[in-house]
């Protein structure tokens, strides 16, 4: 039997170390806030910060009818998020993942950034990638839609907007809460039917609204772009 070089167990110790010194660091000393992570920038100013407290975002996308910024943030191990993205608005991360109130933890206000719970949160992380807002050449029955894409279950959620188009309505009870829940025997999450638009898509990295009106998927592991027309 070869035995493993001594450098090599070596290094594995040394990153280990490394590893507990830096989750006690975090921890113990920045309570839990870690530069708060990523956050939104300014092109122009250059150097003024618009967003802070994001974790993980793989989706960005402007609402054409009112030019609110919207992301989509993927949690830890629990809780995916939907957020509008305002000026000095502040996610919460790496305080709280997904609605405040069922985390029973508080936000510091850091130079009066300001909090906003998500507008829509998945318990169990469905990984969402892009969100997207049909055109005017296109999707005319969802022109009050977002539509988000998820990595985990290749599939596409329709959301709809209310009026002031900073919300989402729900028919479904459950959905009310604008959180789909594990469900108490952890067999599985509330049911997202009123939700889904399109499934059995792959790896979905990204989505968008061609002039044509119609909208593409572009499915990584499957190496293919799909064209979904209204």
């Amino acid at each position: 039997m070869s035995e493993i070089p001594q450098e090599t167990d070596l290094s594995h110790i040394g990153g280990n170390i490394l590893s507990c010194l830096r989750n006690f660091s975090y921890d113990n000393f920045s309570n839990g806030n870690w530069d708060y992570t990523s956050s939104l920038v300014k092109v122009s100013p250059q150097t003024e910060t618009y967003a802070i407290g994001i974790r993980n975002s793989f989706g960005l996308g402007l609402d054409p009818q009112t030019g609110n910024i919207w992301d989509t943030e993927n949690g830890p191990d629990n809780f995916d998020e939907i957020n509008l993205i305002h000026e000095k608005f502040n996610s919460g991360w790496s305080q709280v993942q997904g609605p405040m109130e069922d985390q029973l933890k508080t936000i510091d206000e850091i130079e009066q950034f300001t909090y906003g719970d998500p507008k829509f949160s998945w318990e169990q992380p469905v990984g969402p990638t892009a969100i997207e807002f049909p055109n005017a050449s296109g999707f005319s029955e969802y022109q009050n839609f977002a539509f988000v894409a998820d990595t985990n279950n290749g599939i596409i959620y329709k959301f709809q907007l209310d009026d002031s188009r900073t919300s989402f309505i729900f028919d479904t009870p459950h959905l009310q809460d604008n959180v789909a829940n594990i469900l108490d025997d952890s067999s599985g999450s509330e049911s997202m039917d009123e939700i889904i638009f399109a499934k059995n898509l792959g790896l979905i990295t990204d989505i968008k609204f061609g002039p044509d009106g119609a909208l593409y998927v572009i499915s990584l592991m499957e190496g293919k772009i799909y064209k979904i027309s209204s």
